[in-house]
């Protein structure tokens, strides 16, 4: 699960960024998890042992009033991860320099004036989607289901499977999570990148390119984060000699 951290502060400031998440939820589903961060020197010590993936998004108050400021906790981030969005919010307009010169990657900078509103902390989320969501950067499976947008980066996706006895519903499973999608596994297979994802099996369809363990004997698969998938060794059998799979694991 993607997650949005909120080191704010500030009440106030955390419930216009609240209602800026909701109203961008309403229009499209990102699932992501929101964490508000209010214990900075805990979060501080502790983030090392955290999991932090490239699509994770930090909102960060420079000046926390605590031990640790705003840069301290953004530099142990970047320590764990490169590519997670950092965007900054900061009631002193020269603090842009210090976090270049921290070479802190910022995605965009939130002053505490006039552009702190509900309206503009949607524009800045807006454009966040935007840039981890552009094809250009990362290939995505864009899945309208039950009348919402579900975007997801292929590399996030293990496999789906077609439900028994429901023709209109598959199972998605990610790295960390499962998930019902409200179309068919005919529909889905038209829908994924055809240079990862193997679409020739009847109920299934795997991305070959987080398949890191085939064993024929057992009919079993095992995925990116550790899942285990039980088939038939016929089924398995046909992964292994697909020349997709065969591409990629050689």
């Amino acid at each position: 699960m993607k997650k949005l951290y909120i080191l704010e502060d500030n009440f106030l400031h955390r419930e216009y960024i609240l209602k800026s998440v909701h109203a961008i939820d309403e229009v499209n589903t990102f699932e992501y998890e929101i964490e508000i961060v209010t214990e900075f020197n805990s979060f501080a010590q502790e983030i090392s042992n955290r999991s932090i993936s490239d699509l994770d998004i930090f909102l960060i108050d420079i000046d926390l009033n605590s031990y640790f400021s705003g840069l301290d906790l953004a530099e142990r981030i970047r320590q764990i991860n490169e590519e997670c969005i950092l965007i900054f919010i900061t009631a002193d307009n020269t603090k842009g320099l210090e976090v270049i010169n921290k070479h802190l990657k910022p995605f965009a900078y939130i002053i505490k004036d006039v552009q702190f509103s509900q309206l503009n902390l949607e524009k800045v989320f807006h454009k966040a989607f935007e840039w981890m969501y552009s094809p250009k950067l990362e290939q995505h499976v864009v899945l309208n289901s039950s009348f919402n947008k579900l975007i997801y980066p292929a590399r996030e996706i293990n496999f789906f499977r077609a439900l028994p006895k429901n023709r209109y519903h598959v199972l998605m499973q990610t790295s960390n999570s499962e998930k019902i999608i409200g179309m068919s596994i005919g529909k889905v297979k038209k829908l994924v990148p055809k240079d990862i994802f193997l679409t020739n099996l009847k109920s299934y369809v795997f991305n070959v390119k987080n398949i890191i363990e085939a064993d024929v004997g057992e009919g079993k698969l095992i995925f990116k984060g550790d899942s285990k998938l039980f088939l038939t060794p016929h089924i398995v059998r046909k992964v292994v000699n697909d020349p997709l799979f065969i591409k990629w694991m050689s």
